[in-house]
């Protein structure tokens, strides 16, 4: 009788073996070392720690005065905490608005680069949506920087300018 043909793609059976098994040339291998668990822990919580600061975020108008769709410049301060950081040098700034008890994203991004410390752009200060001439709008923005999976936002950044009429 010929032998049962099996397809190539067929996706077979694995069985992910049991952890409580005695491993080769540990003994009797029942319990793991009480360091083996730790470890874990403490790169879980290395992973979770941010590897950049931002602080001191401004707006810095210009000397003519800053205004409605016009450009204003923006700076914050980064600051490595870790080495591996260093490559870590585009900061993204996103601008919202509070106008009328309203909080909107003006899905205005602009990108800029870390030296000596200081990371800048050019920010458009564009109308937030129904603003009418004349009306008082509170800008902010929040410079955030991206890298892979790890993150860095300074959320809670004093960088808040408010345009007046």
């Amino acid at each position: 009788m010929a032998e049962k043909w099996h397809d190539i793609n067929a996706p077979g059976v694995w069985r992910k073996p049991n952890q409580d098994a005695a491993k080769p040339g540990t003994g009797s291998g029942t319990t793991q070392p009480a360091d083996a668990t730790d470890t874990a822990d403490d790169a879980s919580q290395k992973k979770d720690q941010p590897l950049v600061k931002l602080s001191e975020g401004k707006f810095v108008p210009p000397a003519e005065g800053a205004e409605i769709n016009k450009k204003c410049p923006v700076q914050v301060i980064v600051e490595y905490l870790d080495d591996s950081a260093k490559s870590m040098q585009k900061v993204t700034f996103s601008l919202y608005a509070n106008y009328k008890d309203a909080t909107s994203n003006l899905s205005h991004y602009v990108d800029g680069f870390e030296k000596d410390g200081i990371a800048q752009a050019e920010m458009t200060m564009y109308p937030p949506p129904g603003y009418q001439e004349g009306d008082s709008v509170d800008y902010f923005f929040r410079p955030s920087i991206y890298a892979g999976k790890r993150s860095s936002t300074a959320k809670t950044c004093p960088c808040r300018w408010r345009q007046n009429p």
